[in-house]
């Protein structure tokens, strides 16, 4: 009898061993530069075999924070639909760049800079391809800033050096 609860628990282990192996992972991977801005987004949906299989898929489409460069932490991006938002350089000394793609005429939007404290500091209401943020006169600190494109919007941590 106890050997028959022996092999039942291995034949179990066993069957949830091989549909656990055989199952559809979906994986967020978020990159992050060194300013602590998101950088990248990666969605990953496979199917895996095994753990080794999963941390390969998530490595060669992921992104690796180890990876990104000094030039990556002075130019930030994110795409928003078929349009990049590019946002450089971050940390600044005062003027910073904010960068649309394909920005069309029917496109509707804004640009607008909060202090740590939630106060909402300046406002971009027309947004073009190249907008020039002059925070010269703020004083040195961290600042989130809000862009927000045709119903879409997208939160970045500006830091003034």
């Amino acid at each position: 009898m106890k050997a028959i609860k022996i092999l039942f628990i291995i034949v179990f282990v066993f069957i949830v061993q091989t549909l656990c192996a055989q199952t559809e992972t979906t994986s967020i991977v978020y990159g992050y530069d060194a300013a602590g801005n998101r950088i990248s987004r990666s969605l990953t949906i496979s199917k895996v075999d095994d753990a080794d299989s999963l941390k390969t898929e998530i490595t060669n489409n992921g992104v690796n924070p180890e990876e990104i460069t000094n030039n990556a932490a002075q130019q930030l991006s994110e795409t928003m639909g078929n349009k990049q938002i590019t946002i450089f350089p971050n940390p600044t000394d005062g003027i910073l760049q904010v960068n649309i793609t394909n920005l069309e005429t029917k496109d509707k939007g804004e640009i607008k800079l909060f202090g740590v404290n939630g106060a909402e500091l300046m406002k971009v209401k027309t947004l073009q391809e190249s907008n020039t943020i002059n925070i010269s006169n703020k004083p040195n600190g961290i600042y989130m800033m809000k862009v927000m494109l045709n119903e879409k919007e997208t939160v970045w941590k500006i830091v003034k050096n």
